[in-house]
C-alpha cells in the first residue's frame, strides 16, 4: 500500500508521518474489507523512501498508533521508491489461528 487517497484518487505527498497515517488507514480499511483486523497481522516490510533517523522516528510514532500492543514481525527497509511518495507498507494477516 502507497500513501494513495481514496477520496481523491490520488497519491499524496506530505510527511513520513502524513504519508505513513494515510497507508495505514488504507491497509487497516482493507483489512477490514476482508473481514481482519489490524491485531490479525503478522508480518510488515516497509519501505523507506529515506531512512535518516527522524524519518525513522515519524514512522515508527504512526506505525505504534496503530499496531498498540500487537506486535507484528517487522522489517524497514530503505529503498528507492518509484514515485511522488516515500513510504510503502505491505503486511500479511492470518485468519481463523
Amino acid at each position: 500500500m502507497i500513501p494513495f487517497n481514496p477520496a481523491t484518487c490520488r497519491v499524496e505527498r506530505g510527511t513520513i508521518a502524513e504519508q505513513t497515517e494515510l497507508v495505514l488507514s488504507n491497509l487497516k480499511n482493507v483489512l477490514e474489507a476482508g473481514g481482519a483486523t489490524i491485531a490479525d497481522v503478522v508480518s510488515c516490510r516497509v519501505y523507506l523512501g529515506d531512512a535518516k533517523p527522524e524519518n525513522f522516528k515519524q514512522l515508527n510514532e504512526v506505525y505504534a498508533k496503530y499496531f498498540g500492543d500487537s506486535k507484528p514481525a517487522r522489517a524497514t527497509i530503505g529503498a528507492q521508491m518509484p514515485g511522488e511518495f516515500d513510504v510503502e507498507i505491505e503486511c500479511i494477516a492470518v485468519l481463523d489461528r
